[in-house]
């Protein structure tokens, strides 16, 4: 299985840094499937290149993660990679997902509202089942927090609990992220309910925090891995 994840950002943001979340997706089915899983992040430059990464990376699943003003980007990706091999299976996600639960282009398959890390990997299990050992395979119309097709109606599956235990996620898998991409998350979500913020749509005002030991070996994997390290970010 081949997982391509694009950072769909706005052509006029010159942020390019891989975010943390398909890190955490790439590391939570890591060793859950019976194949070999190839996975590559790319954040937009240049959609040309991007789209070359495309054609010779050659994915099953491509994953584009967005806030709102990347949503354009993302529709483009889903159109281009179609054109590219149809059989692209195109999964979005992130904050625009989570906020507004809808998509308006069917080039996009699915959608993951909310957290994904259970539900990327539910969907997975669903779109391949002969190389899944778990055999505990949900219907998609019983995956929590998945948006999808119906000819042309739009499903919208309420969404799941969230996972008690952060560090259940997992670490996650640095190789994907930028070289000067250290940041770490210590917690999700927030217990306030700030009419400015969108954490209140997303987390639903609830507040996890990661273990002591957790947060430890992500400063020690950001140290060992990179000595120049000078600073890092938590988010």
């Amino acid at each position: 299985m081949r997982i391509l994840f694009i950072n769909c950002v706005s052509e006029t943001d010159f942020t390019y840094t891989i975010p943390l979340a398909p890190a955490y997706l790439a590391s939570y089915i890591k060793g859950k499937f019976n194949e070999k899983i190839y996975v590559k992040t790319v954040s937009i430059i240049d959609r040309q290149k991007v789209l070359k990464t495309i054609k010779d990376f050659k994915p099953d699943i491509l994953g584009l993660t967005m806030t709102t003003p990347g949503y354009d980007s993302a529709k483009f990706f889903a159109k281009e990679a179609k054109k590219i091999n149809r059989k692209i299976i195109v999964v979005a996600g992130g904050a625009h997902i989570t906020l507004f639960e809808k998509i308006d282009d069917k080039h996009i398959d699915y959608a993951i509202s909310g957290e994904g890390e259970q539900v990327f990997y539910d969907l997975l299990k669903y779109l391949f089942p002969k190389i899944s050992p778990d055999k505990s395979i949900l219907p998609k119309e019983k995956i929590p927090g998945l948006i999808y097709w119906h000819e042309d109606k739009l499903i919208v599956n309420p969404r799941g609990p969230f996972i008690k235990n952060l560090d259940d996620v997992g670490h996650p898998d640095r190789r994907l992220l930028n070289p000067t991409n250290n940041s770490l998350f210590t917690s999700r979500g927030c217990p306030f309910n700030c009419i400015y913020c969108s954490s209140p749509v997303i987390w639903k005002r609830t507040f996890r925090m990661h273990s002591a030991e957790y947060v430890f070996e992500e400063i020690k994997t950001l140290y060992e891995h990179k000595h120049s390290v000078q600073w890092i970010l938590v988010v």
